[in-house]
């Protein structure tokens, strides 16, 4: 695995999804359009979490985002549930600066167990490097899954 490539594809990324968030409005990121349980919004906050979730957490470690956001935007959470929006801000800041430590945390090698999980697919994660991968994949069907979402009327 190319883990430079797959940080670099993990900060473009992130930088797609800050853009989103920076050119639409809170009210079409926080719509849900017809036929749909989730908005552009939690499709944003679902990559983040899922990516610390799947690395950090089945390695065993401290995630670097609240447990609020982990918990509003896990898998099988709508924000039909959610009492208020989420700060955008604190979203960017997040979405940019877990690119950092994630560099960070892999070159001084902090990821050295792995909880295996089987994922939606049937594919079985068995380390972090196969988790971030995997997370990138996610994260880049989730991404089209918004912007497809922002283009509905």
């Amino acid at each position: 695995m190319n883990v430079q490539f797959e940080l670099h594809v993990l900060e473009a990324s992130r930088t797609r999804l800050v853009s989103i968030l920076n050119n639409n409005s809170v009210e079409l990121l926080t719509r849900i359009p017809d036929g749909f349980n989730n908005n552009p919004l939690w499709h944003i906050g679902h990559c983040l979490v899922s990516q610390q979730r799947l690395m950090y957490v089945r390695s065993g470690l401290q995630t670097n985002v609240t447990e609020q956001m982990m918990e509003m935007f896990k898998i099988g959470t709508s924000p039909k549930e959610w009492t208020s929006i989420p700060d955008l801000n604190e979203m960017k800041e997040k979405l940019l600066s877990t690119v950092e430590l994630l560099k960070t945390d892999l070159e001084v090698g902090i990821f050295t167990t792995y909880d295996p999980i089987k994922t939606s697919l049937g594919t079985t994660l068995n380390n972090h490097l196969e988790a971030f991968s995997f997370a990138n994949f996610h994260e880049a069907m989730h991404t089209g899954n918004l912007q497809y979402m922002l283009r509905m009327k």
